[in-house]
């Protein structure tokens, strides 16, 4: 059975534009293969012979019978043990006081006395770091001032004063920061901790300097992480990163097979597949990376051994990561863990979870409806647009008498008819709100309360009859904030690129007519997005694997300065713009602003024998379509 990319969640504006015949509504799918199970054991032998003890104050012994190492052997029973080493120190802390098999009677502290020591020797160990020393210099360097780049990165002209000041290797020609990658980690360190700071166009030094701790060494890591180490399969780096570290801190693995250990434990997870095959010959293996990353982090001694910080990154990560798939994890137990992924991450388990069900009926989307009837909010919504996504009028028909699923069903079986009761819709609204104040906060509450365009919207909450209807109302409070402005780069290449304002809470469908007039696009061809690791389009053309644009905000696209994604359009010709969020301004704006550009519109469909001049890009003409396409005129 093949989804099609449909959603329940309220949409704003919405036009419609004519797919081009040379294109296909198939787009290549991002590795979205069913994940192996993995279970928690304290002892796994398997029947090769392989003996894995749990985590205990050492770290535990990787052996063999024949006294051999098992190179990419039974990686299946390897994945389910090392899964068990990197949560056995949290269930440990649960325990309070244990005792550890193979330490010898040794316990294990109390939880708070344990985080209590463990706070004060992380402190230490990351001033003690080495990318942490080298950062706090990278902030000496920067004193007053240094420029960069829209994206926030060191200019490249700059990168080899600073790698001789840090004394690291830099090659010859720079074109970007990420061609000095020992360099470019220092920054992004220097950054994540707080060292430095974006000041416009510049980056300054923060006077007095923080003090980094273990929350600000975390998230350093994880930068780092994301920016430095490539997936094969484009799964989450720090899902390479977490499996690593669980493995160093359960076993003494020799350090020329832990790409293989770690690998054969990405497969059995589901989140690498046949694309990572090859990698054990190539000197960019990810795991290396992640290696020489943690060494540099602290998390690794000079003999590769685990150290608490590592300890404490594997703990922090795998709460934060997707946990291995269980295919016999309840539908119930399924949305709860899909309502604390990211968006993205959440699409992807819920499709691993369906095809390890090995369905080809309605069962399973049958048990998501039936639990997502009693599941939170957030659980909720995520099961109906999982199931939004299947063609199964029959299964709506069984939950129309539903309490919490019924206005659902009534809007599925609805297809959008105008003679659907208001009501439903508020109700709907409602719940989408509830939802995203589970999961985002009262911000993303707020504007999708926004987006459904009432007039009042407290008497349009109390009128849906929902039965939480106070509870929001009580949340998102009376006196709303002004909603910030977001400068975005758009830069279809070197030459050609427009900065624009928008709305913090402009759906991405609604950006991308906002790019066609930046652009003198047409509006002929397909689109897509790509954000966070998903694709989003608009769902009348029903494109494979592909969410809701209107559905997905800038704010949530966007989360911070130098974010970035990505907007492709003809997807034959692939005319491909970066988006990079430069600023957040707090005075408010009605609708997009063109601010600058340069370069001349670029020419659409263009044949040689009847060739045309392009037409150049005037602001005041842009803004003038721009305040036309928001209906700002009319008013």
């Amino acid at each position: 059975m093949t989804p099609r990319s449909r959603s329940t969640a309220p949409r704003a504006l919405r036009s419609v534009h004519p797919r081009s015949r040379s294109e296909s509504k198939h787009i290549p799918a991002i590795c979205e293969q069913p994940r192996a199970e993995a279970e928690v054991a304290a002892s796994v032998t398997t029947s090769a012979g392989i003996t894995v003890e749990p985590y205990t104050d050492c770290p535990a012994v990787l052996r063999r019978a024949d006294h051999g190492y098992g190179r990419g052997a039974h990686h299946r029973s390897v994945a389910h043990a090392q899964f068990a080493a990197g949560h056995s120190a949290h269930q440990l802390q649960d325990a309070g006081s244990t005792t550890a098999a193979g330490s010898g009677g040794a316990s294990h502290p109390t939880p708070r006395l344990y985080h209590r020591r463990m706070n004060a020797d992380l402190s230490s160990l990351v001033c003690g770091s080495t990318v942490f020393a080298d950062a706090l210099a990278v902030a000496d360097w920067v004193g007053a001032g240094r420029p960069t780049t829209a994206g926030g990165a060191l200019k490249p002209a700059s990168v080899p004063e600073l790698a001789g000041c840090l004394r690291l290797r830099c090659p010859a020609q720079v074109r970007r920061a990420s061609d000095a990658p020992m360099v470019h980690r220092r920054w992004l360190v220097a950054m994540a901790a707080g060292l430095i700071t974006r000041s416009g166009a510049r980056a300054v030094r923060v006077e007095p300097a923080p003090e980094p701790g273990a929350r600000e060494w975390l998230a350093a890591l994880e930068d780092v992480v994301r920016e430095q180490v490539h997936d094969p399969c484009q799964a989450d780096a720090r899902i390479v990163c977490q499996v690593t570290l669980a493995t160093v801190t359960a076993h003494r693995v020799p350090i020329e097979d832990l790409p293989d250990l770690v690998g054969d434990t990405m497969r059995a997870r589901g989140d690498w597949d046949y694309h990572s095959h090859g990698l054990e010959r190539s000197p960019r293996h990810p795991v290396n990376t992640v290696v020489e990353i943690l060494r540099e982090f602290g998390a690794l001694d000079h003999r590769l051994s685990a150290t608490p910080l590592a300890e404490y990154a594997r703990d922090e990560l795998g709460r934060r990561v997707p946990p291995p798939m269980d295919a016999d994890l309840p539908a119930a137990a399924l949305l709860a863990v899909l309502a604390r992924l990211p968006e993205a991450e959440s699409w992807k388990y819920a499709q691993r979870w369906l095809a390890a069900q090995r369905f080809s009926g309605t069962g399973p989307l049958r048990e998501l409806l039936n639990a997502a009837e009693t599941a939170s909010p957030a659980g909720r919504l995520l099961g109906v647009e999982i199931v939004s996504a299947y063609d199964v009028p029959g299964l709506w028909k069984e939950v129309l008498e539903y309490g919490m699923l019924g206005p659902h069903a009534r809007f599925a079986l609805a297809e959008g008819s105008p003679a659907l009761d208001e009501r439903i819709l508020h109700w709907i609204v409602v719940d989408s709100a509830l939802a995203d104040l589970e999961r985002f906060g009262v911000v993303d509450a707020r504007y999708t309360l926004l987006g459904a365009g009432a007039d009042d919207i407290v008497a349009s909450v109390r009128a849906s009859g929902h039965p939480d209807s106070d509870e929001l109302l009580a949340a998102i409070g009376a006196d709303w904030p002004p909603i910030p402005a977001y400068q975005l780069k758009i830069a279809l290449s070197g030459r050609v690129w427009r900065r624009v304002r928008v709305p913090a809470n402009m759906s991405l469908g609604e950006l991308h007519h906002a790019i066609q007039v930046l652009f003198n696009w047409s509006g002929d061809h397909l689109h897509v997005f790509d954000a966070a690791g998903r694709r989003y389009a608009d769902p009348f053309f029903d494109l494979d694997d592909c969410g809701d644009e209107y559905a997905y905000r800038v704010n949530r696209a966007l989360p911070a300065p130098t974010s970035t994604i990505t907007y492709t359009y003809d997807l034959g010709d692939c005319h491909r713009h970066e988006i990079t969020l430069e600023r957040i301004d707090s005075a408010e704006i009605a609708h997009p602003v063109c601010v600058d550009g340069r370069g001349d519109h670029p020419l659409e469909d263009y044949n040689p024998d009847y060739p045309e001049d392009p037409v150049p890009f005037v602001q005041d003409t842009v803004n003038h379509q721009l305040r036309t396409l928001a209906g700002a005129e009319a008013r």
